[in-house]
């Protein structure tokens, strides 16, 4: 849910220019491949996450390293929206 908030962010600042890719289309292709790659890459970093805390002696299952990650993932929309201060400038001249 948190990767489609993120990629309708980008796709609305890719109609208002401020996206650093410029093209209207690679805004809206955000719409489908952000979700898809929060999807994908949030169980590659519960799997990190899971294997230091392996090595570091924790007893803690997969599911617990998962939510973990998934609690962290709760700041992608707010991230995506900072990622457009430094293109505000550029876009009002």
């Amino acid at each position: 849910m948190l990767g489609t908030v993120s990629g309708a962010l980008q796709a609305v600042a890719s109609l208002l220019h401020l996206n650093p890719l410029g093209a209207a289309a690679a805004g809206f292709a955000s719409i489908f491949i952000v979700p898809i790659f929060t999807a994908i890459f949030s169980f590659v970093g519960a799997a990190i996450l899971f294997v230091i805390w392996k090595l570091a002696g924790s007893q803690e299952n997969y599911e617990t390293a998962y939510r973990c990650s998934a609690y962290m993932a709760s700041v992608s929309p707010i991230t995506a929206l900072l990622g457009l201060i430094p293109y505000l400038g550029a876009a009002s001249r």
